[in-house]
């Protein structure tokens, strides 16, 4: 907070270097769960991503953690808008290498906003459509994990105890080896 004001004094609110901080500051406090403390500073700095960066990656992060804090703050509807923007954008904000992974990225939390909304069908296939498309590597262990956590919340509102512990099951870290 004090690198943040002291930005804001030093550059002022519309400056890139005070966004960057601003950005931090949010994430520490997202960290925090903290979400409405950072749902203002998100979406200014959003804000100022999408007037000079477009639709480059550090624009698709704000627009995800924004997404994110809303879903949390259960305002689904706004964090599903959110999630299809940031959709949009990874063809531009990624290189072509990355673009599978983003997307289903995205689909993943995507995939838990419309569980939020009680649209388990659509979010069920967003999220097997997810697990389908992500490689096995560390990278990718915290989005399978959710993406694991949402068909087992699923399986267990259709009452279907045997699904829901199988993907809790794959949800688990794995074992420590000695």
């Amino acid at each position: 907070r004090r690198a943040y004001d002291q930005q804001i004094r030093l550059y002022g609110e519309d400056n890139p270097s005070t966004s960057y901080i601003r950005g931090y500051l949010a994430f520490s406090l997202m960290s925090q769960r903290k979400f409405a403390d950072a749902e203002p500073l998100l979406r200014t700095t959003m804000e100022m991503g999408r007037k000079h960066d477009v639709a480059g990656n550090s624009t698709f992060n704000d627009t995800m953690n924004l997404g994110y804090v809303l879903r949390e703050l259960q305002r689904f509807e706004e964090a599903e808008q959110l999630y299809r923007e940031a959709l949009a954008m990874v063809d531009t904000a990624f290189p072509a290498d990355r673009h599978a992974v983003m997307r289903a990225t995205v689909h993943t939390y995507l995939g838990l906003t419309l569980q939020g909304q009680g649209k388990n069908g659509d979010a069920e296939a967003m999220l097997e459509q997810a697990l389908a498309a992500l490689p096995e590597a560390d990278q990718t262990r915290r989005t399978r994990a959710s993406a694991w956590r949402g068909l087992a919340a699923i399986a267990l509102a259709r009452g279907d105890a045997t699904t829901a512990e199988s993907a809790s099951r794959k949800n688990a870290p794995p074992p420590v080896s000695s």
